[in-house]
């Protein structure tokens, strides 16, 4: 694909206006920056005049999959890299999506904002980098308006998950001082010994470890879960978890699906028990939409978690917003501005069900 620039821009990050230009795009979590990372982008500035680094998953709370935020990895990659290699990167946040084409979407609007024009003077070639290696590399395959992608072999056994492993759960599968930068480990060191949300984190790796004495499974286990969004006027009904996993952020009212129930079932019990909402079984019933199935594979942390979402919209039954009060496992019940709810402090991937619910609704504005 072929792009053009302004000349203030091209200049701002280091284009040569004389010539057609290379932009190489690299994305990743880099949960944390590690030197199989680095290695990409030494590779695309060899081939590129310049690389954009797109940091996945930002503006989520902090997690077992991704415990920093877009800042402190972004410091990451600076500190690790030299000057004179950071003045030809850029490094920008990209948001998860639970569609796919959105995810494509929301990336190529990125880079294309990056190269936005007024004066299209410059050609630039756009190519995504990346390694070969497992699933986490499919998207380099997503992107067929962008040119032939660049894949680096993966010359070292390293990846970002033993990483996080061994520095939360003490398992020593890796020498963390042998696959990071000096400034990479340096940071690592200071967060776990300094930054208070590391000991939220230690707990929160503990709360989803399988029980040692259970048995392995033949299959691998799929759970089924239930959720409820719902809605009064412009207000959602939240709940705040008590308990580890996800203990003090937000959630939708929901929990496992029993073993004798059918969907909708579930999705009122769940609701009841953990907000004791005023209102009739009947009447619930009655302002369900059908469920919405999320699926997406790594969508939860305490494993494969397949949930049903309903939405229950109580705007034409009550002049105001029912009663509630958390109990089970919350231990608080709200109703919110639904403007005023903020992905950074909302459990798994209850912000992403709620927001495509509601778009879904056309009496909610």
């Amino acid at each position: 694909m072929v792009v053009f620039m302004s000349r203030n821009q091209c200049g701002l990050i280091g284009f040569n206006m004389t010539t057609k230009q290379k932009l190489t795009v690299f994305i990743g979590r880099f949960s944390p920056f590690h030197i199989g990372h680095m290695e990409v982008i030494f590779e695309a500035l060899k081939v590129s005049d310049h690389l954009l680094v797109l940091v996945g998953s930002c503006g989520q709370p902090r997690s077992i999959k991704n415990p920093w935020t877009f800042e402190e990895r972004k410091l990451m990659i600076e500190g690790s890299l030299s000057l004179d290699q950071m003045s030809r990167v850029s490094i920008l946040p990209s948001y998860d999506k639970l569609k796919d084409n959105d995810w494509i979407d929301g990336i190529t609007n990125t880079v294309e904002e990056f190269c936005w024009k007024k004066d299209p003077t410059t050609e630039i070639e756009i190519k995504l980098i990346g390694h070969t290696k497992d699933q986490s590399s499919y998207y380099l395959k997503m992107f067929p308006h962008y040119d032939q992608p660049i894949e680096v072999p993966l010359h070292y056994d390293i990846d970002a998950t033993s990483i996080r492993r061994t520095l939360f759960l003490n398992t020593n599968e890796v020498q963390i001082e042998d696959v990071v930068s000096t400034f990479t480990n340096r940071f690592l060191s200071t967060f776990m010994t300094t930054n208070v949300d590391a000991t939220w984190l230690l707990l929160e790796y503990a709360s989803v470890q399988p029980d040692p004495n259970e048995p392995k499974p033949k299959y691998p286990r799929i759970d089924v879960t239930v959720d409820a969004v719902v809605v009064h006027q412009n207000k959602v009904l939240l709940v705040r978890r008590g308990k580890f996993p996800g203990k003090g952020l937000w959630a939708l009212p929901g929990g496992f699906l029993e073993s004798h129930e059918r969907i909708a079932d579930g999705i009122i019990r769940e609701l009841l028990e953990e907000t004791q909402i005023g209102v009739s079984n009947t009447t619930l019933r009655t302002y369900m939409s059908d469920p919405v199935v999320f699926d997406n594979p790594t969508r939860s942390a305490r494993g494969r978690l397949i949930t049903h979402a309903a939405m229950i919209d109580l705007t034409d039954a009550y002049v105001s917003p029912p009663c509630v009060l958390g109990a089970d496992d919350a231990d608080k019940a709200a109703w919110v501005c639904i403007s005023d709810v903020q992905e950074n402090v909302m459990f798994d991937d209850h912000y992403a069900i709620i927001s495509q619910l509601l778009a879904h609704n056309d009496t909610i504005d």
